[in-house]
Parts: C-alpha cells; structure tokens; sequence
C-alpha cells in the first residue's frame, strides 16, 4: 500500500475511490459465487482489507505532510499497481474458500489474533484493525453451512 499512497500522493489522487473499491468487491463476489461462499462474508472481509488499505495509505500521508515526501522515490504506476493487487484476489478467495470450518472453533479467533501480530506488520495497522480484519475472516463460509454438529 505504500506504493499505492506513493502513486496517489505525486499524481494528487484521492485516497478514497469509490468506483475502484466497487469493482474489487464485485470481481471478488464474482468469484466467490462458482465456490459458493456466501456474499455476506466475503463482502465483510473485502471491506475490511481495503478499509485497511486507507488507513495504512493515510498513515504514510499524514507521515509526509509532516515530514516531507522522499526525493528520490519513483513510484509505479497506479494502474499497474493495480493490476498486481488485483492479481492476488483469486488467491485470496482460494484461500477464504479452504478456510472449512475454522470459523466454528472454539479457539480460532485467539489463535487468529495472536498469529495477525506476526503476520501482519505493515505500518500503520492497528490491533483494532487485525481484530475487525480477523472478525470478518470468521464469518466467510459457504452457502447453507453451519457450526452445529
């Protein structure tokens, strides 16, 4: 995400695209549907990520409004960046998809977010921010399953 900020911050673009976030969440849905995870969940999580997205964005913003952007930084294009994060979608719903039943364990959500402060270092998230991302990794299931036995 800091190559993301890094392209908005030199082409003035807005933090916030609306139209973008809808197209990540409509491509992911449509995905998601052939395996039949439900809507609800996978829309949870997406906004989740790219609401972390903002943040971290914001983060380094906010950095280089106080401290001065660096000289020597040639960021890629925005577009292409794009289309690498975009490449990632489909392995993340393949993952989201392998998930089963974790969401039904007693001790996921403990173990989930003592694992999100090693895995998840990129500055600027917050441990609330790994709590929400973890609560909206829970609740991803497919279509008609249930905790119960």
């Amino acid at each position: 995400m800091k190559a993301v900020m890094e392209s908005k911050w030199l082409s003035r673009s807005p933090i916030q695209d609306r139209a973008q976030e809808q197209r990540v969440v409509q491509g992911a849905l449509a995905i998601t549907r052939k395996l039949h995870l439900a809507d609800a969940g996978v829309r949870r999580i997406f906004a989740q990520e790219i609401l972390a997205a903002k943040e971290v964005q914001l983060g380094w913003g906010t950095r280089w409004l106080n401290y001065g952007f660096p000289r020597d930084i040639k960021p890629p294009d925005l577009t292409r960046l794009r289309g690498h994060i975009a490449a990632l979608t489909p392995k993340l719903i393949d993952a989201l998809a392998d998930l089963g039943q974790l969401r039904c364990h007693p001790g996921a959500r403990v173990t989930l977010t003592r694992a999100s402060r090693r895995l998840i270092r990129t500055p600027y998230v917050t441990d609330r921010r790994r709590a929400v991302i973890i609560a909206a990794l829970l609740s991803v299931h497919r279509v008609g399953s249930s905790c119960r036995g």
